[in-house]
């Protein structure tokens, strides 16, 4: 079973650096380890916290209960024909590290969510997009751990409810589930979205033909707009 630590600092676990403390922590590295660190905590009666890499939360106070930290990592490749790959991430794998390992792979999808931080876990809670892209345009299932029907549970793209920066998780289904590994439809073949506001003249004017040419003008678009996230915590 994954370690389970006592008095536990989450300074470098959220992206403001609050060090507040987790009277217990655990990162669970497989599903198998979840599930026993679930069968021994009293999760139903005493406070629970699943975080990703921190940077949507902001912590006011030392957390009085179990933190559980996701640390399934690794990214497969499911199934891949001449048109498309199926890949499954690790819930821990950082997010701009997927989309680096996508666009350097010339698959396309992923590249206008670059330099955006969090965990890929973490990204279907918020749907993220950014540049006319949205998680939901690319995603096919999530696994993860109900906690109400104490197993492990596959949600699909119409399961999760995805709506603007929005999904289940964030509504009705809020604590319920603990994302573990989350799985993305690529294309192989050109697929650029160049459709929000002046990208395309942009990418045009930068010379641009890949996928990982779009994701270098996105990080070079939004460096100027926004803090590094490498920057935090």
């Amino acid at each position: 079973m994954a370690r389970i630590h006592s008095e536990y600092s989450l300074k470098k676990r959220n992206s403001f650096g609050i060090n507040a403390r987790a009277a217990l922590f655990c990162r669970p590295e497989n599903i198998e380890e979840l599930s026993e660190i679930l069968e021994t905590y009293d999760y139903q009666n005493a406070p629970l916290l699943i975080i990703g890499e921190g940077s949507n939360i902001l912590l006011r106070d030392d957390f009085h209960g179990l933190v559980i930290n996701p640390g399934m990592t690794g990214i497969d490749v499911l199934e891949e024909d001449e048109t498309s790959v199926l890949i499954s991430a690790g819930a821990a794998e950082q997010w701009d590290h997927l989309v680096s390992y996508t666009t350097r792979k010339g698959w396309y999808g992923l590249e206008n969510l670059s330099l955006i931080p969090g965990s890929a876990g973490s990204a279907p809670v918020q749907n993220i997009g950014a540049y006319g892209t949205e998680l939901k345009n690319h995603f096919v299932w999530l696994d993860a751990w109900d906690l109400q029907q104490k197993k492990e549970v596959r949600l699909d793209n119409e399961s999760c409810r995805f709506g603007y920066r929005n999904s289940i998780f964030k509504g009705k289904a809020r604590g319920r589930y603990i994302i573990t590994h989350v799985t993305f439809r690529l294309h192989k073949q050109p697929r650029l979205n160049l459709g929000y506001g002046n990208l395309a003249s942009a990418f045009s004017a930068a010379g641009g033909k890949t996928p990982e040419d779009l994701r270098n003008l996105i990080i070079s678009i939004r460096r100027q707009k926004l803090p590094d996230p490498e920057q935090h915590g």
